[in-house]
């Protein structure tokens, strides 16, 4: 909510109402042009107005475009007197402004990171189908699909207790229930 006196605690706020709007302006075919109006349709309409036209020239230009605030709001007032009318309202342009570009500035190095980390990393494969990788229900090495694990091969340590149950030959027999046929067997059972 935007007080009648002053200007909301937190740019980002109002720059989420406003990437709504335009959301749905841009979902209906036939839309016109928005209508933007508080109590005197000046200070907080005109703030409004303003940050929607830097954004949208951020947004067919870029980010490096080169931005005039004093210049657009000169202009607004050109069409109706009094737009952006306390200090407060300026400022809270620049800092919504500047809030935006931060923003996308995040989003695009976390972008950047995320296509990074794809291409370091386009080697782990989760199917069988991966050339060059291990099928899944398969041991990872060759050692432990030998090791025998019978109660008649595997040595008693008297401090230990034993089980009853039939063990499997191998280890590689042993699986922990899978959760998905893409997830690997997550341990082994010791005997």
């Amino acid at each position: 909510a935007w007080p009648d006196h002053g200007v909301p605690s937190d740019p980002g706020c109002v720059l989420n109402f406003l990437h709504d709007v335009n959301k749905r302006q841009e979902d209906i075919t036939s839309a016109g042009p928005i209508v933007v109006h508080c109590s005197a349709g000046i200070g907080r309409t005109g703030t409004f107005i303003v940050i929607d036209m830097i954004l949208d020239q951020i947004k067919r230009q870029g980010l490096d475009c080169e931005i005039d605030i004093q210049r657009t709001i000169q202009m607004v007032r050109s069409q109706r007197s009094g737009m952006v009318q306390t200090e407060a309202q300026y400022k809270f342009v620049y800092l919504a402004v500047q809030h935006h570009i931060e923003t996308v500035q995040q989003r695009i190095s976390a972008e950047q990171k995320s296509l990074q980390l794809g291409r370091e990393y386009t080697n782990i494969k989760y199917s069988s189908e991966a050339a060059g990788g291990i099928e899944m229900g398969k041991s990872l090495s060759r050692s432990t699909t030998s090791l025998p694990t019978t109660p008649s091969t595997t040595p008693r340590d008297p401090k230990r207790p034993t089980s009853t149950a039939t063990l499997p030959k191998t280890q590689s027999e042993n699986h922990l229930p899978r959760f998905a046929k893409k997830h690997w067997t997550l341990g082994r059972r010791l005997a």
